[in-house]
Formats: structure tokens, sequence, C-alpha cells
């Protein structure tokens, strides 16, 4: 199942520059959903094709997500903010990986592995649905006004 998750994630990496030349938060938080929802029915399946089925989509929308942090981050931030922008989401992202592989394992000595994956993808549409809400509605701090604001705090006197 790995090679089918890593060649449609790699698919969908190669086909986002051509299907657009800009990406949002909500193309993001569309990515955290296909991710979730990949997850969420694999952890309800024991169809082998259907499991094929559910890892390609979490791939898809892993892969999705990934691609439109590293955009939303190369476009939002001022350049001059760029490395410690990438650190910071980098130090962000390590954190919460361990964060949850420590609960996924200290609660996998107690439930089944689908019940965590079930968990696990709706605590996920949860974020997704979340920050599409968000980001449709426009409440989400992004654009040249943030950027701005961003620039004029980082300025030495």
């Amino acid at each position: 199942m790995l090679w089918v998750f890593a060649a449609v994630g790699i698919g969908v990496s190669l086909l986002i520059p051509i299907a657009t030349k800009r990406l949002s938060l909500g193309h993001y938080a569309g990515g955290v959903c296909l991710w979730a929802c990949g997850l969420f029915t694999l952890g309800t399946t024991d169809n082998r094709a259907l499991v094929t089925v559910c890892v390609a989509v979490a791939g898809a929308g892993l892969s999705l997500a990934s691609q439109t942090r590293v955009y939303v981050l190369q476009t939002q931030l001022p350049r001059n903010l760029l490395g410690q922008g990438f650190s910071t989401a980098a130090v962000l992202l390590y954190a919460v990986n361990t964060a949850s592989l420590v609960g996924f394992g200290i609660l996998a000595s107690r439930w089944r592995t689908n019940a965590l994956i079930i968990l696990s993808g709706t605590l996920l549409l949860l974020v997704g649905v979340g920050l599409s809400t968000r980001a449709h509605r426009g409440t989400l701090r992004t654009g040249r006004a943030t950027q701005s604001k961003l620039a004029a705090d980082t300025e030495q006197p």
C-alpha cells in the first residue's frame, strides 16, 4: 500500500502546478478534508480494494495540504522572514507529529487500531472543516495587510 500512497502523492504534487497557479488556505483546508476522509474511511473497511482507494485519497489530500502550506508560507511572509517562518513551521510540525505519535501509542494499548484511525480522521476532518469555514468567511489573517503588519512589526527603530 505504501507504493499507492507514494505514487498518488507524487502524482498530485506534479499536477498541482498544472491545475492552478495560485493556492490558498481554502486549498489547504480541502487537502486536509480529503486526507481526513481517506483516513476515516480506511478505519471503517476491511475490503482490500476500498483500502487501496482510501490510501490513495489520503495520499492526495496530504500532498495537496503539504504543497499548499509551502506555497502560502512563500507568498504570505515577507522575504526577510522566510527563514524564520519556515523554521517555525517545521518546529511546530515536528512537535505535533511527536505529540500525535505519543498519543497514538498510548491509546493503541487500549483501543483497536481501526478505532484510532477513525478518531484521527474525525479530528482531522473537524480541523479541515473549521479551516475551510474560516477561509471562506475571510476571518483567517492572510494577504497584503498582514504582510505589511508583519514587516512593520519586525523593522528595527
